[in-house]
């Protein structure tokens, strides 16, 4: 379903920040993409998805190019959950905010409450829908984050740091969401043990490089690897040896 093919990408200083980045995601995929601050991993999440453009090589999704021309096509396939959820939600309450995305695609007001419903439902918090976004917790608005974008079913779905500020009982509770939702994901996360337990497949990058990709087993598991790219084991596998 993506296809990344010899992608470099640099910022208005011209750094380059990807470099001839190569990989296809098939669907139904759970892939992460791990490596040290400034490796590049935020940036292929936002070129995926046409939040940064003018990138060298291609990138495709189900065979459409990721460019200007195709931005709102593109954007129905894939949802994007922000590491930061005060930057997707904006409306006064939890419902609004779901319901805004398939509304503003221009479903009748029949659909749009459907898909709103089914995608509160999805992530367990509909029992909140009518609750005001500042009334909610760090973990209540990740979820929320979620529902906003599972509205206009997406059949792939990217996470940028999705447990950053979450708590133990939430970041659990986020884990198991993940687990239960269909189609692509693709996340990036320095919690590598988040990585461990939702992503069957990981991708190594460093300094915009791609350094290894495989399954998330044989990577997570080589503390050679990880500590020779600026990482280190999962905390979970460090308490087993």
């Amino acid at each position: 379903m993506i296809e990344v093919k010899d992608v470099s990408f640099s910022y208005k200083n011209n750094i380059e920040v990807i470099s001839h980045i190569n990989f296809k995601i098939e669907d139904g995929e759970s892939v992460g993409i791990i490596g040290a601050n400034g490796a590049g991993k935020s940036t292929i999440l936002k070129l995926l998805v046409g939040l940064e453009l003018g990138c060298q090589g291609q990138i495709k999704v189900d065979d459409c190019n990721v460019d200007k021309s195709n931005l709102s096509e593109i954007r129905k396939k894939i949802g994007y959950v922000f590491q930061d959820s005060d930057s997707q939600l904006f409306m006064p309450t939890i419902y609004e905010d779901v319901a805004f995305a398939p509304k503003n695609y221009g479903f009748p007001k029949e659909e749009v409450n459907t898909r709103t419903i089914e995608a509160l439902k999805s992530v367990g918090i509909e029992q909140l829908k009518d609750r005001p976004i500042y009334h909610l917790s760090g973990g209540e608005k990740k979820l929320a984050s979620i529902a906003t974008v599972l509205s206009m079913k997406p059949n792939i779905l990217i996470f940028d740091e999705p447990t950053v500020g979450l708590d133990p009982k939430n970041r659990r509770k986020l884990i198991e969401v993940l687990q239960t939702l269909g189609g692509t994901k693709i996340v990036t996360s320095h919690d590598l043990d988040f990585i461990y337990d939702t992503c069957q497949r990981t991708i190594l990058i460093a300094q915009g490089k791609m350094i290894k990709d495989g399954l998330s087993k044989e990577i997570l598991e080589n503390r050679a690897l990880l500590e020779n790219n600026g990482l280190e084991l999962p905390l979970s596998l460090i308490s087993r040896t």
